[in-house]
């Protein structure tokens, strides 16, 4: 791999940490793609190779630990691993027991100082200590009754993404669903770097269509599709994103529902926001607030929100930085941001972005045949900006 040059490839998950990006590679060993191994590179936050690693197994879920640089994976089997900066194993647990299958966990995230983990089940967290084992269970206080009807702009979109009619029988969302799923799946085109995405959206738009479809006897919602198996939940509030807070033990827990709750380390419970849409990140900068849902980004400040991003795009990708946020749109655009979500410069690319870098005032971008570096240089004034000022070069 060339100096300065991001991983190219299909990746089964792409992570930017504060001071390091994290690529997980599975490959498989049967062809029920639940066994084989992992190769995770490491990055620099400027792209530049840090160190290879191998595990034994595939990766589901994986997170990092800035300060402490240890790191948790989840199997495709859902057994839960603890691994030291060297990859050596300090933990195993068995997680399998009440989980109907790996879809059901959303999340897998680790305090900054490696001293708590915690792992999603449907509506519920668990937390568990470094040496795994589980201390307290979370549930997330308020159902969520999912037979609301989407607004009629998400219903659009998702009758697109399955390529139905305007009115589809519950028959035909679930062969739109399994023929699409099929398709797109990064179990089965191992070679399509946007594989994932793909995936989430046909994902997304069978959990909008069949809101509410489905009678009493089908209500586990499970989709048989050979090796591949989905199941949704169908009762609760789902859990959907979290992110540990601030370097202590305090969660962040964002749901399908749109609420964001904080889970405090005393074991109480904080409902901070609504985003009214489904959470998909959660992001801190200091006293910043970052909260990504489908088609919105609410920028909290100390709790209050400041701003809300609106685009009818997918946030791709989110990058924070001490002088201002990058966020990665559409795979072919780089959008700069300040803290609070005032658009200030851009570059957009003829060719996918195949990674985004931003550190000490230097955005990097990667395409499939080059990498090109700028300087970042926010603007001391933001309502003296032209649109035509919005384009880095």
């Amino acid at each position: 791999m060339p100096a300065g040059q991001a991983p190219r490839g299909t990746y089964f998950d792409i992570e930017h940490y504060d001071n390091a990006c994290w690529y997980v590679k599975n490959h498989y060993d049967d062809p029920d793609l639940v066994r084989g191994k992992s190769t995770v590179t490491v990055t620099d936050s400027l792209g530049e190779l840090l160190h290879t690693m191998t595990l034994d197994h595939l990766v589901f879920r994986i997170k990092h630990s800035s300060a402490s640089n240890n790191f948790v994976a989840l199997t495709f089997t859902l057994k839960l691993y603890y691994y030291a900066p060297n990859s050596d194993v300090l933990a195993v647990r068995e997680i399998s027991e009440s989980i109907p299958t790996r879809y059901h966990v959303q999340c897998v995230d680790l305090s900054q100082n490696g001293e708590f983990i915690c792992y999603s089940n449907s509506n519920s967290i668990i937390r568990l200590e470094r040496t795994l084992k589980p201390f307290e269970t979370w549930t997330a206080p308020n159902s969520f009754d999912r037979t609301t009807r989407a607004a009629s702009l998400d219903i659009r979109r998702a009758l697109l993404v399955l390529g139905l009619n305007n009115e589809p029988s519950t028959d035909d969302i679930r062969s739109a669903f399994r023929k699409n799923l099929l398709k797109v799946h990064p179990d089965i085109n191992k070679n399509d770097p946007d594989a994932n995405d793909k995936t989430r959206a046909v994902v997304e738009a069978y959990e909008v269509l069949t809101r509410g479809n489905f009678d009493d006897q089908d209500t586990n919602n499970q989709t048989e599709l050979g090796p591949i198996q989905v199941r949704f939940a169908s009762e609760g509030d789902f859990i959907t994103a979290t992110q540990f807070g601030g370097g202590g033990e305090d969660l962040y827990i964002g749901c399908y529902s749109g609420k964001t709750y904080l889970l405090l380390a005393n074991g109480n419970t904080r409902l901070i926001y609504n985003a009214h849409a489904p959470v998909r990140k959660i992001k801190e900068l200091g006293r910043y607030l970052y909260i990504v849902s489908d088609h919105f980004w609410d920028i909290l400040l100390n709790g209050t929100l400041l701003n809300r991003v609106d685009g009818r795009f997918r946030f791709d990708r989110i990058l924070l930085d001490n002088a201002c946020n990058a966020v990665l749109i559409n795979h072919k655009t780089v959008r700069l941001y300040s803290h609070g979500g005032i658009p200030f410069a851009e570059v957009a690319c003829k060719e996918n972005v195949a990674d985004a870098f931003m550190f000490e005032q230097k955005l990097k971008i990667v395409t499939g045949a080059k990498s090109y570096m700028f300087a970042i240089q926010p603007p001391s004034d933001y309502n003296i900006l032209t649109e035509n000022q919005m384009y880095l070069s």
